[in-house]
């Protein structure tokens, strides 16, 4: 007998089904699914079956039948496929798996045998009578290990271990062995391919350290029949966490107990977690673990989501059943929707739309309670789900759309997103609950006037059209009114200004009559309408410029007084100062208009008011001063500091006859401080005595002798005649000494550094420059006969080439003017002639006396 605890069939004898669904009340309970009527198409086992062991695989769905009666030749095996079997008998029939076979040629095998099936690895194990057991593919029922007697029994062990058990151990090597843990002992087996093989081993020190059994060893018991109370699939002993379908070694001794004996079920009660699924439909393969693909069968919702696992499609994941946007758990946990029903308030929006896009309830199907469905609100009005005055006129959504409230006029519908339907100056809600008047009628009473200008301008009575104050050209005014004002009430632009004659009355406070009533050259229209001028102030920004001359003439803003920012008023640059009203910078000097006209004083039209070759700009910032600080200069004075050259020429650097000089400083008439004002040395004015030439501004000594161009050209240092010297040549005189060496004697060292004449280049008239004497001949330029020995230095030099620093070799005076000669004792002279040549020479021997004794 076999139980299929999910489908609910019991399977009996050899083989006939039976529903077991339900109770014994219902009409399915105990019906004969298939009966074992021999050879007909019901037959699930060989004739005569009534000592039939059944094996089912309930992953596979496959029933195997093992006819144990009769000899070897009549025991077989039958594999039959149960997919399809439900307690319906005209959906029950029998059907061989393609696979497989129920000839007589399948396993054979010897009476009072048993058969035990590995459905996760698809072997099936057959034991003999012979104590020989044989493996099958069940795929082919091939035959694949025949193995050896297992009858040896030694050592007795632990009783919950009684029964042919097989376990697969790399301590075993590559084989499966056999364990006997029959009455009295254990042995193990070795299985070898189609022989009978003796005893491995036994162990007879199964409890001892020295087992041969390691940690982590599993083994399966050969035969899994076993008591199920509870029909729902899974053995007592599993569920009550005695040991799974094996048996586990965790230690080196052989402790044997449950692989997870904390996972209990109760097996008296099918479904131990009450949640609609029996304990063998969670823990599918009966092994009492509760997998990872498994649902838990001792908790009711496995995966949390508050639906039980029985109602749950997906007990082991929080899915999105219904597919409306939020996960089940969400759905039955926190919102309480029905996580079966997209839309579980029955609103045409789903709950997942409610939730996350519109903020409506879910479980409400008129969330703010308008008298419309959400969806409708959305789908189909457009308005808000949460608002129930979607248009804020006081009229309830539900109300405009149905037109409950509108019942003097039909109960019309009203816009819901409109707070004036008819577009009267009245929301829905004053016409309907206040005036009593047509939502959709804009003049209710059909006098003229719209309901919102009787209400809200004329006061009349919406109800009654005889009080209507008619408009005919719509302008604001009513007829009469524009009889009494002189306007046309058949014209709503009576002067054609662009602006209503109600505007022109009612807003604006102008002529309705003159086109333009502040004669500024705008039309009124123009003023309101396009320039945002005051269409009753001639000049709107107080410029001195009308707005129309503003517009049409100088292209300034009537609205800004100061149109380029510059600082003068539109009117005051147009009328007084000439300047560009739209230019703040008129002459383009750097200075704005207001800056040249307010602070400064110069002339806004004249980049360069003073004329000095610099613009106003760079004056006041100096920033063409770049040599001397970008100092300013004065803007209204051409020459800043009056050293008789503009500002301009300092700056850039006059040139004068071909001559550029360095730029000099503007605010500093000497700006090299020699004494002569720049203008005097650029126009040489004060060097008279040399050509007038210039001498440079910016250097007090231009040609770099040792005297500024002021001691040279007022001659103040010389100190023999006072006169110039020139302050662009080094050496006046050409005698190879410049001039301040000359007047300050630097060079006569060996003379007591006295001064020569600077515009004489012998200043002793010895025939020797100046410089001669200093530099080369080491006499004196200041003493004709250095020596004193009566010959000139000149003489000496240049014709008797003798030394003008010794006085032994000048020689004596003779008469006649000729000398002795050599000069020594004791040499022959020769006399000098009397008479005139004698007293020449003598007068010639005491000036030389004189000189040198100066």
């Amino acid at each position: 007998m076999e139980i299929d605890p999910f489908r609910r069939i019991l399977y009996v004898g050899g083989v006939d089904a039976y529903s077991i669904n339900g109770d014994s009340s219902t009409g399915n309970f105990g019906t004969l699914l298939s009966a074992s009527d021999g050879k007909s198409t019901g037959k699930a086992c060989a004739d005569g079956s009534d000592g039939n062991q059944l094996v089912r695989d309930p992953i596979n769905n496959i029933l195997y039948c093992y006819d144990t009666e009769g000899g070897s030749a009549t025991t077989y095996v039958y594999a039959w496929s149960t997919k399809g079997h439900f307690p319906k008998p005209a959906k029950f029939n029998w059907a061989t798996p393609s696979t497989m076979t129920s000839s007589s040629t399948a396993v054979t095998g010897t009476s009072n045998g048993t058969i035990a099936l590995d459905y996760d690895n698809r072997r099936l194990y057959q034991a003999r009578s012979s104590a020989a057991t044989r493996e099958y593919t069940v795929s082919s029922f091939t035959a694949a290990v025949n193995n050896g007697n297992a009858t040896t029994r030694t050592t007795s062990a632990p009783a919950d271990t009684q029964g042919t058990h097989f376990v697969t151990h790399s301590t075993f090597g590559t084989s499966k062995v056999l364990v006997d843990t029959g009455d009295a002992d254990v042995c193990f087996y070795a299985w070898s391919t189609w022989s009978t093989a003796g005893t491995l081993t036994c162990d007879t020190n199964w409890n001892s350290p020295s087992t041969q059994v390691p940690a982590g060893v599993e083994f399966y018991p050969f035969d899994e029949a076993e008591a199920d109370d509870d029909g729902d699939g899974i053995p007592d002993s599993v569920e009550v966490g005695a040991y799974d379908p094996g048996f586990v070694v965790t230690s080196s001794y052989a402790q044997l107990h449950d692989s997870d004996p904390t996972t209990t079920t109760d097996p008296d009660d099918a479904d131990t977690d009450d949640d609609g699924l029996d304990d063998g439909e969670e823990d599918v393969d009966g092994d009492g673990n509760h997998d990872s693909n498994e649902s838990d069968p001792n908790d009711d919702d496995t995966d949390d989501d508050c639906i039980i696992d029985g109602e749950d499609p997906n007990p082991l994941a929080d899915d999105d059943s219904d597919g409306d946007g939020l996960l089940d758990s969400l759905e039955a946990c926190t919102l309480l929707t029905d996580p079966f029903d997209v839309d579980s308030d029955g609103d045409d929006l789903e709950d997942g739309d409610e939730v996350n896009t519109y903020g409506s309830d879910p479980l409400d199907p008129d969330s703010d309670g308008d008298g419309l469905l959400d969806g409708e609100e959305v789908f189909d009005y457009g308005t808000d789900p949460n608002d129930d005055d979607t248009d804020g006129d006081t009229i309830k959504d539900g109300e405009e759309v149905t037109g409950s409230r509108n019942t003097p006029y039909g109960k019309e519908p009203t816009d819901p997103l409109d707070p004036d339907s008819d577009n009267d100056g009245l929301t829905d809600g004053e016409e309907i609950k206040t005036h009593k008047s047509d939502p959709n009628d804009a003049d209710t009473d059909d006098g003229g006037r719209s309901d919102g200008d009787e209400v809200n301008i004329d006061g009349t009575d919406v109800l009654d059209g005889s009080d209507d104050l008619v408009d005919t050209d719509g302008d604001g005014l009513t007829d009469p009114e524009e009889e009494e004002l002189g306007t046309d009430p058949k014209n709503a632009d009576t002067d054609g200004d662009g602006l209503s004659d109600g505007e022109e009355v009612l807003i604006h406070e102008t002529d309705p009559l003159d086109e333009d009533t502040d004669g500024d050259e705008l039309l009124d229209g123009e003023e309101v309408n396009d320039y945002g001028t005051d269409p009753l102030d001639v000049d709107t920004d107080g410029d001195d410029l009308l707005d129309g001359e503003e517009v049409n003439d100088t292209e300034t803003n009537p609205l800004n007084a100061d149109t380029d920012g510059d600082g003068l008023g539109d009117g005051d640059e147009v009328n007084d100062h000439l300047t560009d009203p739209n230019d703040p910078d008129t002459d383009g000097d750097g200075l704005t208009d207001g800056e040249e006209v307010n602070d400064i004083g110069t002339d806004p039209l004249n980049p360069d008011t003073d004329g000095d070759g610099l613009t106003d700009g760079a004056e006041v910032d100096g920033s063409e001063n770049d040599d001397y600080g970008n100092e300013e200069t004065d803007p209204l004075e051409p020459d800043s500091d009056g050293d008789g050259l503009s500002d301009g020429e300092e700056v850039n650097g006059r040139t004068d006859e071909g001559e550029t000089f360095n730029p000099s400083n503007p605010n500093d008439a000497d700006t090299d401080g020699d004494s002569l004002d720049d203008g005097v040395e650029v126009d040489g004015s004060e060097n008279d005595g040399y050509n007038n030439d210039a001498t440079d501004p910016t250097n007090p000594d231009s040609d770099g002798d040792g005297l500024s161009d002021s001691d040279e050209t007022s001659g103040a240092k010389n100190p023999f005649d006072g006169k110039a010297s020139d302050p662009n040549n080094p050496d006046t005189d050409g005698d190879g000494v410049n001039d301040g060496a000359e007047v300050t004697g630097s060079e006569n060292v060996d003379y007591g550094n006295a001064p020569t004449d600077p515009l004489n280049a012998d200043t002793d008239g010895d025939r020797l420059t100046d410089g001669e004497e200093i530099n080369d001949h080491g006499s004196d330029p200041n003493d004709v006969d250095t020596d004193d020995g009566g010959i000139e230095d000149g003489q000496e030099v240049l014709d008797d080439g003798t030394d003008p620093l010794n006085t032994d070799d000048d020689g004596e005076i003779v008469r006649g003017g000729d000398y002795k000669g050599g000069g020594g004792v004791g040499c022959a002279t020769t006399e000098a002639p009397a008479g005139a040549g004698g007293l020449l020479m003598g007068l010639l021997a005491l000036v030389g006396l004189s000189r040198r004794r100066r």
